[in-house]
């Protein structure tokens, strides 16, 4: 009789076990199917071989305007940019590129390269500025990454192309001129110069704002604020130089310069730079100089300037 018991009872422990072991392994497969990992990302496979490489070139606020702009494309090579072709091209790209080109574009001295138009490109993924060909100027560099997917036939040299725009400078802007002001006592003054531009659908960069004074120091006269088209300063006064610096610095590469652009349609009132300025019992006439430096496409400088006197 109790040998019996005893085999029951084993039997009985036997079936618990088992069953645990079924209901913790079941629960696990059931618990990983409930927390779905998540999917990776599908790299693309890049291609290799021999792709024919067209430009079309084109305004930004034209499209239908062909201008002209420069196009080189670089390889990346054990961390060097190495040359491989001008514009409409055919180039062979190996195994070791991994699908990846260099795009560089140069807007000479009409245009300013329109990125953003530019990477909108399918096979555009991103833009840095390097000095890619050691001119002493940082370019605008579109890395470019080519699928195996543009090859249509085994027989067949794939061509992709390539919408880049450029942006027509504005190297006759210049600036309106304020009348001089007479004041009393003590308060506060608004100087409002704009931009002059010589048409629409036109645009700058500026590089460099400041503000000369014969003052030599702020007891009488002191520059609180500017409001102006690229933002609101509040300017730093300098009293060696007798100035107040604004925005920028004087060494301000194209790449790196504030776009202003005036489309057709716009107030033409919308470039403006107001100077808010603080004035104390005035002893003298105080000149106020604004100096604007704009960076045109090639790197050179266009420097926009016009005084207003305050006195009492």
């Amino acid at each position: 009789m109790d040998r019996d018991i005893k085999a029951l009872t084993m039997v009985a422990l036997t079936i618990l076990i088992v069953g645990g072991i079924i209901l913790v392994c079941g629960g696990y497969y059931w618990l990983t199917q409930m927390i779905q990992r998540p999917e990776q990302p599908t790299v693309a496979r890049p291609y290799s071989g021999p792709v024919d490489l067209t430009v079309y070139t084109s305004n930004s606020f034209n499209v239908t305007e062909r201008i002209s702009l420069t196009v080189y494309w670089y390889k990346y090579r054990m961390g060097v940019y190495q040359y491989i072709g001008t514009g409409n091209t055919s180039i062979t790209l190996e195994e070791a590129d991994h699908g990846t080109l260099y795009m560089v574009v140069k807007g000479g001295s009409d245009y300013y390269v329109d990125d953003a138009k530019i990477m909108a490109n399918t096979y555009v993924n991103t833009i840095t500025y390097v000095d890619i060909d050691e001119d002493g100027y940082k370019e605008h560099v579109f890395e470019v990454f080519l699928p195996y997917t543009i090859k249509p036939d085994v027989d067949v040299v794939p061509e992709v192309s390539f919408s880049v725009y450029g942006i027509p400078v504005d190297d006759s802007i210049t600036l309106n001129s304020p009348s001089d002001i007479t004041v009393s006592g003590v308060g506060e003054e608004y100087i409002n110069w704009k931009l002059i531009w010589s048409d629409r659908n036109l645009a700058i960069k500026i590089a460099y704002i400041y503000i000369t004074t014969n003052a030599t120091d702020t007891s009488e006269i002191d520059v609180r604020r500017v409001d102006s088209v690229i933002g609101t300063f509040a300017p730093e006064w300098n009293e060696a130089q007798q100035r107040w610096y604004v925005y920028g610095t004087s060494n301000i590469e194209e790449v790196d310069a504030k776009l202003v652009a005036y489309k057709r349609g716009m107030n033409p009132d919308f470039a403006y730079f107001t100077v808010i300025l603080k004035y104390r019992n005035l002893s003298a006439a105080y000149s106020l100089t604004i100096h604007i430096r704009i960076v045109l496409p090639d790197n050179s400088y266009l420097d926009l300037t016009d005084t207003v006197v305050i006195s009492a």
